[in-house]
């Protein structure tokens, strides 16, 4: 069937369609044809595929309503650095599939290839320059944990990796001291997985507190995962105008509910203001000795010493619509101040002196707060701190509705990622750990990505997503066997990366004794090639059991006889399940002439004469252990390369 094809399609865009992710098509458009676009009365008979610059392929459809394509591009829009007048290119490729493209003002088109700064950001997956979820996986002692600072630092801070590459200690100490100042701005997490490890400890959880009166009540605390979900959102949100870390939430009714010429005049141009102007300045009130204040109720004297006291830039501010609904939400962006009534505008009521700053980030929002507040509704105190949500929650709720800022500031662009460590993933039962979440930390499910998606946590009963600038870092040791495996579901998700000894980093570091040299990582490696033919690569020993040698500047043999009898051989002992034979082959004793430099040896006994006469599988042996061969330096040499039989 021969298909008529239709003439490219051009639109330009706007600061709010680039801010918003839309395409808005033309009024009666034909350029798609009519089983890809929903009415109200009548759904999408089918989607039609969408080529994207960088590669990615949409599967989407035309929203009559809108007049705009259903997927938002908010961050393919924004990885390319378009702005206003650049345009869209829209060409058909055949029945159903078609390409963009974007056109500069000069009608150049853009390369396919994202700007380079912050690309490692981008919620496209197939522009991810760092994986969002990557597993350092390998024996015991390969460096995991160690490494894991170094892959923080390459998401957080490559500036001071790159300056600090090299090998030396201090290098060592100043990418610690970055890592350690990143933790303490909580930009990254740190959690370890075992076999008690839940879902309430990872995602959220009720949890038994003492309240002011040492009565016993219930809370649904988050967990490290959504704690740290919450401060990424909030530091991912469209805009940024000062709000501090992790702030507080008062709500305000500003002259009532309802629209109000006061409330009008307050979001129009930066206010927040309360009443009881004839107070005075409550900065200079003295509450001891002032009647008026004293004649108020416990809530309205409350209300002013949250205005103007507790309350602080940075916080956030939701004004309502009705005691259900939200009407705007700000930040507070500066001090209290009182305003004297030849000040006041006329627009505004006469007694509303107490003023201050608040930048509305969001206005007309029109969402209830039930879904956020457990349920309850505002109640008619002015101003109170609002404690059954955080300001994570909130944004994702705001997310969830598609609910647009004002105004972008563009400086938000330069997103601030964040970093998760989960040290020992496999040791954790990672279905009831993750539950839902398996799901959502897929890149392409992240919040803002193509095919984003977000659930309603069980305890909360709140909207939760995973942001696209939070960095899961886990480490696995493949000698663990504590579980089955590792839950397929997650491992598909996750890029992986082996850890596997490194004998030459230990390079230069030689015992020596009566004249004898050994070469420790030559003998690291000729141990690992035993281990990997008698049991599997997964348990080969990791030289972190060896660096320790390469601190001092001259090992000994003592030190070395040290690790192999408190380290090395318990740890083949437990490889193997105490089977001595293959201990001893690991450690080339059957090849060693000298008894003395044997690790194992196997005494000669007489059953008959021990137990008597009594049936004994005779082919079990007896070993015991030589002491004196982990200070015998021919010891160490004869595990290398034997000499029974040697000629």
């Amino acid at each position: 069937m021969s298909v008529t094809m239709k003439a490219p399609l051009t639109i330009s865009l706007t600061d709010g369609a680039i801010r918003n992710g839309y395409v808005s098509l033309p009024k009666n458009q034909t350029f798609f044809p009519p089983e890809c676009v929903e009415h109200e009365s009548r759904p999408a008979q089918r989607l039609f595929s969408l080529k994207l610059p960088g590669g990615s392929l949409e599967k989407t459809k035309v929203l009559a309503k809108y007049g705009r394509i259903q997927k938002r591009f908010n961050a393919l829009f924004t990885r390319f650095g378009l702005k206003a007048g650049d345009r869209i290119l829209l060409t058909q490729q055949d029945l159903y599939s078609y390409e963009m493209q974007f056109l500069r003002q000069n009608d150049v088109p853009v390369k396919t290839t994202p700007k380079a700064l912050n690309s490692n950001l981008s919620t496209e997956p197939e522009m991810q320059t760092l994986p969002l979820n990557q597993i350092l996986f390998g024996p015991p002692g390969t460096g995991k944990t160690y490494h894991t600072i170094n892959k923080a630092l390459e998401i957080l801070d490559p500036d001071c990796l790159v300056k600090n590459s090299d090998e030396s200690e201090h290098a060592r100490q100043a990418l610690k001291m970055c890592f350690d100042e990143l933790v303490k701005d909580e930009r990254i997490g740190f959690v370890t997985f075992h076999q008690s490890f839940s879902y309430e400890d990872f995602v959220e959880g009720i949890r038994a507190v003492s309240n002011a009166d040492k009565q016993l009540e219930y809370k649904i605390e988050p967990g490290v995962f959504k704690r740290l979900c919450d401060e990424s959102r909030a530091a991912n949100a469209p805009v940024s105008y000062g709000i501090r870390s992790k702030p507080r939430i008062w709500k305000i009714s500003i002259d009532g509910t309802g629209s109000t010429d006061t409330k009008t005049y307050c979001l129009e141009n930066g206010e927040a203001r309360i009443g009881w102007g004839h107070l005075g300045d409550l900065y200079n009130l003295d509450e001891q000795e002032n009647a008026d204040y004293q004649a108020l109720g416990f809530n309205d004297r409350s209300t002013l010493r949250s205005f103007s006291q507790e309350m602080v830039a940075g916080d956030i501010l939701i004004c309502i619509r009705s005691v259900e609904q939200i009407e705007a939400i700000g930040v507070v962006t500066g001090d209290y101040r009182f305003e004297e009534n030849s000040l006041i505008p006329h627009s505004v009521r006469n007694d509303y002196n107490h003023v201050r700053p608040v930048k509305w980030i969001y206005r007309d929002v029109g969402l209830s707060i039930l879904p956020l507040n457990n349920d309850i509704r505002f109640t008619l105190k002015t101003v109170y701190s609002m404690d059954r949500f955080s300001w994570g929650d909130l944004l994702a709720y705001l997310q969830e509705h598609d609910q647009q800022p004002v105004e972008t500031n563009q400086t938000s662009l330069n997103r601030k990622p964040y970093v998760l460590i989960i040290d020992e993933i496999n040791r954790g039962n990672v279905s009831r750990i993750f539950g839902e979440l398996i799901t959502l930390i897929e890149p392409s499910k992240r919040a803002g990505a193509s095919e984003a998606l977000s659930t309603t946590l069980p305890y909360s009963k709140r909207p939760f997503s995973v942001p696209d600038n939070l960095y899961l870092i886990g480490t696995m040791n493949t000698t663990d066997r504590s579980l089955a495996g590792l839950d397929i579901a997650l491992r598909r998700r996750f890029v992986f990366e082996e850890m596997a000894p490194s004998p030459e980093l230990l390079t230069g570091v030689k015992i020596e004794a009566k004249g004898v040299s050994i070469d420790v990582g030559e003998l690291l490696k000729v141990i690992n090639q035993r281990i990997e033919v008698l049991l599997d690569r997964d348990y080969c020993l990791g030289h972190a059991y060896f660096m320790s040698l390469k601190s001092k500047e001259k090992p000994s043999l003592t030190q070395l006889g040290a690790i192999f009898q408190r380290q090395i051989l318990p740890l083949l002992q437990e490889y193997f399940f105490e089977d001595w034979q293959r201990i001893a082959w690991v450690l080339n004793d059957h090849r060693k002439s000298s008894k003395e430099a044997m690790f194992l040896h196997t005494p000669e006994i007489d059953v008959n004469m021990l137990l008597g006469d009594v049936p004994v599988n005779n082919q079990r042996q007896r070993w015991i252990l030589n002491q004196e061969a982990f200070n015998c330096i021919d010891a160490y040499a004869l595990t290398i390369k034997g000499d029974k039989d040697s000629k």
